[in-house]
């Protein structure tokens, strides 16, 4: 990433923007993998156009630099990997060795990078060694035999490239791996989640909640073309694909043995729907494969269609599409939710300071500082010290206050408006027309914000 974004300078930026090149990557690599599975050009466009129609997803690739690259990485793994298999089983029908060792290598390479992006996802790797046991069972005699040796490499290549790559274990050894699922098991983030009016804690979420975000995050013909693509499927069509592993038949076993893990596992889930991303895109590829049924006609429609409609809704919502709210759940008042939970409005308030707060003045951000210092430092590095972004008040004088509308705060510190403890000067206006955060001024003595004494 330094290498193609060093000119940007700033470590942050550099990790920003390659997480966001990836996305543009992601839907042509994903175009490419269903023409090579067999699939018309029309329906691979189709996939893309309801893949960007999931504006959540294309926002978190703005902002979001370890979900996004997740999600991007096991949906490619789940695309590649019966394009592997295949390859494998052809070279196996050839009684090729060579081929079937290069093969199933690559295949075995490709399904541990998830793990390397987040352990402990060993979802490919079963799903993996069981492609390939099957080959083995099918296969007879010395065809057979070619797979067995596969099946014993799967997990050396694993532990190999883990141990090359994942540095945890450097530290940390054998024992970085009970270790991931452990954290994975008890992820220690406990607060508040809500949806739909509905406040949980995050240990204690609804078995559901992993599954109303689709109709949220999509806009209206994103969902409309996600419902006409598994419509499709009980069309009478062609199923492209070679032999065994096609994607009709390996995207629903891939999305089933996800779906079934979260719903034992119970994973600790937290700020919407942004560790769910995994979950759906599978899915959402799938739905656009029954496309493939419809009239070439209706398909390039519906692509022209899907695109249009992506670009005016991410034209819309800008910097706030990774919490995009569709018409379709009528009410998208951000306090029904979590707000703009990542505060992105915040570097865009800092900017603005100039306009309200005096040089020198403490601006206490109630949450965390990091994105409030560093706008400042980009933009007021020739006034050092200019101003004095702090996670607390000193109780020395006047201070400024900037709150997003995160799970409610901004409301809950207009009270100490009413109170004629502060007032306030500005807010960052988001979609649909609520306030994302907002700056309060407290005088001289005044007492130190309600929701900040709660801290």
């Amino acid at each position: 990433a330094r290498g193609v974004f060093g000119w940007l300078r700033d470590p942050s930026w550099v990790r920003q923007a390659a997480t966001f090149t990836l996305f543009p990557v992601l839907l042509a690599g994903v175009a490419r993998e269903l023409v090579l599975a067999g699939y018309r050009r029309s329906t691979a466009a189709v996939a893309v156009g309801i893949l960007l129609c999931f504006v959540r997803l294309g926002g978190h690739a703005l902002v979001n630099v370890t979900d996004f690259p997740f999600a991007a990485a096991l949906l490619a793994t789940a695309l590649v990997l019966p394009r592997k298999l295949r390859e494998v089983a052809l070279a196996q029908e050839r009684g090729d060795p060579r081929s079937v060792f290069l093969d199933s290598l690559l295949a075995s390479v490709w399904a541990t990078v998830p793990f390397l992006v987040r352990p402990p996802m060993l979802l490919p790797v079963a799903l993996l060694g069981l492609g390939f046991v099957f080959l083995a069972w099918r296969g007879r005699g010395r065809s057979s035999r070619l797979l067995w040796g596969p099946v014993a490499a799967l997990p050396v290549v694993f532990l190999v490239l883990t141990a090359a790559l994942w540095p945890v274990v450097w530290s940390q050894g054998l024992a970085a791996y009970p270790r991931a699922f452990q954290i994975f098991r008890d992820f220690p983030w406990q607060g508040p989640v809500r949806a739909f009016e509905e406040t949980w804690s995050s240990l204690a979420l609804p078995w559901f909640y992993p599954w109303i975000w689709l109709p949220v995050g999509m806009n209206l013909a994103g969902f409309a073309g996600f419902l006409l693509g598994l419509r499709g499927w009980s069309l009478r069509g062609r199923d492209p694909g070679p032999g065994p592993f096609r994607l009709a038949h390996w995207l629903p076993l891939w999305f089933g043995c996800s779906a079934l893990l979260v719903l034992i596992l119970r994973p600790v889930l937290y700020d919407e729907d942004r560790h769910v991303f995994f979950l759906v895109l599978p899915l959402l590829v799938w739905s656009a494969l029954g496309w493939e049924r419809f009239s070439e006609r209706a398909r390039r429609a519906a692509a022209a269609v899907l695109l249009v409609s992506a670009a005016v809704s991410y034209g819309g919502w800008g910097r706030y599409s990774y919490v995009y709210k569709s018409p379709l759940i009528v009410d998208r008042s951000a306090d029904r939710f979590m707000g703009d939970y990542w505060g992105v409005c915040v570097p865009a308030l800092v900017r603005e300071l100039p306009r309200w707060v005096p040089v020198g003045a403490e601006v206490v951000v109630l949450g965390p500082t990091g994105a409030a210092r560093l706008q400042a430092e980009r933009l007021f590095a020739a006034e050092s010290g200019r101003y004095r972004v702090l996670s607390r008040p000193t109780g020395q004088g006047p201070f400024w206050a900037i709150a997003t509308n995160r799970m409610g705060l901004l409301e809950s510190l207009k009270a100490d408006v009413s109170a004629g403890r502060s007032r306030l000067v500005h807010t960052i206006p988001m979609p649909p027309g609520d306030a994302a955060c907002g700056l309060f001024q407290y005088g001289d003595g005044l007492k130190a914000p309600a929701a900040q004494n709660a801290q």
